[in-house]
């Protein structure tokens, strides 16, 4: 066999090899039956489909036009999908994915790797998946405590431990900050516990199965000094909320409310690094997460601000803490706020995106400016339920166009000039200023806008993001607009 020969057999071979794992499927067996579904790899998961999934647990799938969303329900579930988007709403607690969902040909396709566990607890069965063998199985569980998710809020810690069904229990706190939680009757898998990854907020964590109970000791970061327990339903989840009543994780400076910027004065810089805590922001393609590209971009920032002599410097959050939206809003006003700067990291379906923009709060103008709102606003499903699915209404707008009214054209100005600072050190697209109707804008008495320094979707820009220098040559750029925007304001006053 000549050379030629011998590479156009390989080259073929390697071909099949590739299509047919592109094109693969999964053996599925539940309730003593098989079946196969389709399913492709990406990111090194396993993408299923959810209307397969469906015809097996017999459930209903729609799909809302209007809002690009999809909705599961079944077993008295309720999921909401946002292809695009790594986050998933399952009766009104919102999950991580990690990767994003995506829309393939009318079906909506989830990562099978960090799904399963979800599925599990909704369907209260074990699910075990072989990703060699291809092979999901889902088996009766003999388990009644699923799992546990602690989650650092502003003002403490909110842990929430997972059950097929009610159970009784005691919670009692012990020394050197031990939470530990004992349920009769209870049943658990002490090595998926204790192999738990545990967030920064718990050190360590041990499970302990006995005859008759099944104990979880949760080791806390810190020690709090007052707690609260309920007992949830639809699912079942013991919720427990530790609070730190002398010092919460957000340090507000007291200040009064400024009515405007009457004296033209700006001595007061508020500093919004986006998302935080369990709200991860975007996902670049190798990992890196937005919200801690903004602390670091905020925390830099804030370094050169405070060599400005007189001026003071604000942040809604130092560390990787959870705010909710409207808080930050709030931490401003009552900061006295002159300025307030909102720091972010864009992603869009479009991988090739690029670029940096800024806007300023006003309704959007064009789908992509809306889009860009949307994503960032999604931030509202990490807050209370009733708040997680609230959108802004006419009468919202009325009342925030009263506020900004009056800061419409400083803000405009601001996001003008941080376009210029940005453009001149930066060989990335000048996508401009933009307006859209974000959250986090809402009802900030002050000058307030939300940059978007890179696309974090984008390869070759989550690689510049990880560069400690050209996140602080964004920095520099920030703090050179603020330089600017202040000196032109205090400039006028004195005319």
């Amino acid at each position: 066999m000549n050379r030629k020969l011998s590479f156009l057999l390989f080259f073929s071979i390697i071909s099949v090899c590739i299509i047919s794992y592109a094109l693969s499927s999964v053996d599925m067996e539940i309730g003593g039956k098989s079946l196969r579904i389709d399913s492709y790899e990406k990111f090194n998961l396993t993408y299923v489909s959810i209307t397969e999934l469906n015809e097996v647990l017999k459930g209903e799938v729609s799909w809302n036009q209007l809002t690009k969303k999809g909705t599961w329900q079944f077993n008295g579930h309720e999921l909401i999908l946002s292809p695009f988007s790594p986050y998933i709403v399952v009766d009104t607690t919102v999950y991580n994915l990690v990767r994003e969902i995506e829309f393939k040909k009318g079906t909506i396709y989830v990562p099978l790797e960090t799904f399963k566990p979800i599925l599990g607890r909704l369907v209260s069965q074990e699910i075990s998946w072989g990703k060699k063998e291809r092979k999901l199985s889902f088996n009766p569980s003999k388990m009644n405590i699923l799992d546990i998710r602690a989650s650092q809020k502003t003002n403490g810690i909110l842990i929430e431990i997972f059950l097929s069904e009610p159970l009784e229990y005691h919670l009692f706190l012990g020394d050197s900050r031990w939470v530990n939680v004992n349920f009769y009757e209870g049943k658990l898998d002490t090595a998926f516990f204790s192999g738990r990854t545990i967030p920064k907020c718990i050190t360590e964590i041990k499970a302990y199965q006995f005859d008759n109970a099944a104990q979880l000791s949760l080791k806390m970061a810190k020690g709090f000094d007052k707690h609260l327990e309920q007992m949830q339903s639809n699912p079942y989840c013991l919720q427990v909320s530790l609070e730190d009543t002398a010092k919460t994780a957000v340090a507000i400076q007291s200040s009064l409310q400024k009515e405007n910027l009457e004296d033209n004065r700006i001595d007061v810089v508020v500093i919004d690094p986006g998302h935080g805590g369990e709200d991860l922001g975007a996902v670049g393609p190798s990992g890196l997460v937005e919200k801690d590209v903004t602390l670091d971009i905020a925390k830099k920032l804030s370094r050169y601000l405070r060599e400005e002599k007189g001026l003071k410097v604000m942040l809604t959050r130092r560390e990787d803490v959870f705010v909710a939206l409207e808080e930050r809003s709030r931490i401003a006003n009552r900061a006295g706020g002159d300025i307030f700067i909102s720091i972010h990291a864009n992603s869009a379906p479009r991988k090739t995106a690029t670029g940096f923009e800024t806007f300023f709060l006003a309704q959007s103008k064009n789908d992509e400016a809306r889009a860009v709102a949307t994503l960032e606003n999604a931030s509202l499903q990490f807050e209370k339920p009733k708040e997680a699915r609230k959108e802004i209404s006419d009468l919202d707008f009325i009342l925030l166009d009263m506020v900004q009214n009056e800061f419409l054209k400083e803000s405009s100005e601001l996001a003008s000039i941080i376009q210029q600072e940005l453009d001149r050190k930066s060989k990335r697209e000048n996508r401009g200023v933009d307006q859209a109707e974000f959250v986090v804008l809402n009802k900030t008495y002050m000058p307030a806008i939300l940059v978007e320094v890179a696309f974090i979707s984008n390869k070759e820009e989550e690689k510049l993001l990880k560069k400690d220098s050209v996140r602080d040559e964004i920095a520099k750029s920030l703090y050179q607009s603020i330089k600017r925007f202040k000196q032109k304001y205090e400039t006028k006053g004195k005319k």
